[in-house]
């Protein structure tokens, strides 16, 4: 009768801590994130006084931890570049600041664009962060256009031993 005791007991413990650790696991309810609109501004003139870049400023509050962030410029619904980042950020205020290719405004020649940015700092997956959304207006003419052909992508190809070569899909903009 001790023995069936003694059994008993200890299952009873071993379920015990493994409710406490599936606990632990799930996201906690304390977590805060808040998003604020971003603000656009052009930067880095070049000698002739045209922007060469776009910075996005963007104010979030987030919890403590390990963030991932994406953003993106789109005009007429396209996306026109995007950039990732990933950094320890300290709970509270922040803001992220994006640097985009300021030629592609001024080339564009488009006035309205759309920022949408995403922000979240829980590598488990199970934090969905926060999102959103911020129409800007930018003047073209203060941006500098894009120079000469600019190869967009590669793909780097082994041909023969200690020889290489460029293929690929690629393409120029002019």
């Amino acid at each position: 009768m001790r023995l069936s005791i003694s059994l008993f007991v200890s299952l009873a413990i071993m379920c015990s801590a493994q409710d406490a650790g599936s606990k632990a696991l799930l996201p906690s309810t304390s977590r805060k994130y808040a998003a604020s609109a971003a603000t656009a501004r052009g930067i880095r003139p070049d000698k002739d006084g045209k922007f060469q870049n776009l910075e996005v400023l963007w104010p979030v509050e987030v919890p403590a931890g390990d963030c991932n962030w994406r953003g993106s410029i789109r005009s007429d619904g396209k996306i026109a570049s995007a950039i990732m980042g990933a950094s320890t950020i300290a709970q509270g205020k922040a803001t992220v600041s994006l640097i985009f290719d300021g030629r592609l405004i001024g080339t564009s020649e488009k006035a309205n664009w759309t920022f949408q940015g995403l922000i979240g700092c829980d590598s488990s997956g199970r934090d969905p962060g926060i999102s959103a959304e911020t129409n800007f207006t930018v003047q073209p003419s203060t941006y500098a256009k894009r120079a000469g052909l600019q190869l967009v992508s590669t793909i780097q190809i082994q041909t023969s031993p200690g020889s290489q070569a460029l293929a690929g899909p690629g393409g120029f903009d002019c």
